[in-house]
């Protein structure tokens, strides 16, 4: 007998940038809040969140996956349904590490499982997150869109053209959201 391979599906959530003091930014919210919703609709078994700590201490003293678990926790979503991940520092490494943690914690648990990833991003942004899940090897996902305001659509824009110059982004994209020169 064969044993049925079950699908997880897990609603991923990459942070924007954090605002004083420990406040998530209006895209990131709005990420939030869409995620929130499709869980709601009872298609979906986990969230995934995912974001480090890229200001200062007196602007950002806890992780944006941190802050958005807060966030889900708020709405009165069980602990035990929020998987996150708090050391990334660009989307390079949010991919990188969502996609590392499902793994480890599904191999833990059932061999026969299999996951399936909901990435809410805006079209901008998802152009970037195709670029890398290219290269990263079996990953199932779909793409759940919202819409940017005319400077974040513009700044997304920039950081895609920066990700083909450089795909692993620590150096340009790092650089230019910290607001230091990088050329």
């Amino acid at each position: 007998m064969v044993d049925k391979v079950k699908t997880v599906k897990f609603l991923v959530v990459l942070a924007g940038k954090v605002e004083k003091f420990n406040k998530l930014s209006l895209r990131t919210i709005s990420q939030l809040e869409k995620a929130f919703k499709l869980f709601q609709e009872g298609e979906y078994d986990f969230f995934f969140v995912s974001g480090g700590k890229l200001n200062p201490p007196k602007i950002q003293d806890k992780s944006a996956a941190i802050l958005m678990k807060e966030w889900l926790l708020g709405k009165g979503i069980d602990k035990g349904l929020i998987f996150s991940e708090s050391e990334s520092e660009d989307i390079f490494q949010n991919i990188e590490g969502v996609r590392d943690e499902i793994k480890k914690r599904i191999e833990k648990r059932n061999k026969n499982e299999n996951f399936f990833l909901t990435i809410l991003s805006d079209q901008e942004r998802m152009k970037r997150i195709k670029l890398i899940l290219k290269g990263k090897g079996n990953v199932e996902y779909e793409e759940v869109f919202f819409h940017l305001n005319k400077v974040e659509l513009f700044k997304e824009k920039v950081f895609y053209l920066l990700t083909l110059l450089n795909p692993h982004g620590k150096d340009l994209i790092n650089k230019s959201l910290r607001g230091k020169k990088y050329i």
